[in-house]
């Protein structure tokens, strides 16, 4: 099927969606885990738990950190995936 226009109604609500996870995601380190932001460049586990349930699926494990690179380095990060149900 040929792609279809949106209505204004749909459009508003992805805008709105949108917005809401910007907002959410950059400011992530204020409300969760804001000690990441004095220890750059370490990422930690975290249960869902530990990260408050309004947010988080309960059997979710989570990999977050802040990074603070130079203009001239590239974030690499390599790991293996857990077990998965």
């Amino acid at each position: 099927d040929p792609l279809q226009p949106i209505s204004d109604q749909q459009m508003a609500e992805a805008l709105t969606a949108m917005a809401w996870t910007i907002v959410k995601l950059t400011t992530l380190h204020r409300t969760v885990k804001p000690e990441l932001l004095t220890h750059p460049n370490t990422p930690v586990t975290a249960e869902a738990a530990e990260l408050g349930s309004a947010d988080t699926t309960p059997d979710n494990l989570y990999m977050i950190g802040s990074f603070a690179l130079e203009s001239d380095q590239t974030l690499l990060l390599e790991f293996v995936p857990p077990d998965t149900r």
